[in-house]
């Protein structure tokens, strides 16, 4: 079995609001192996765009995130060609 690239464990991401706190994402677990892509489909509001800014660490200071998984850092660099 190939190790993950990107290991995502029960991931929840909170925002506080005028009227209490909003669950955007609850309990979302994914891995992604080389070679693999991963789409992520759903209604509108269902959550797509904020896990994928938690996993490359873009959540905006008021949100509250849970578990990335082990070993997994999120980064913006990308190689230079």
């Amino acid at each position: 079995m190939t190790s993950s690239l990107i290991e995502i464990r029960d991931l929840s991401v909170s925002f506080p609001s005028e009227v209490g706190t909003v669950q955007a994402v609850r309990n979302i677990s994914l891995d992604i192996r080389a070679g693999e892509v991963l789409g992520i489909v759903g209604e509108s509001g269902s959550g797509k765009t904020v896990t994928s800014l938690a996993a490359i660490g873009l959540l905006p200071e008021s949100a509250t995130s849970g578990n990335l998984g082990s070993g997994w850092t999120p980064t913006l660099n990308a190689p230079t060609v």
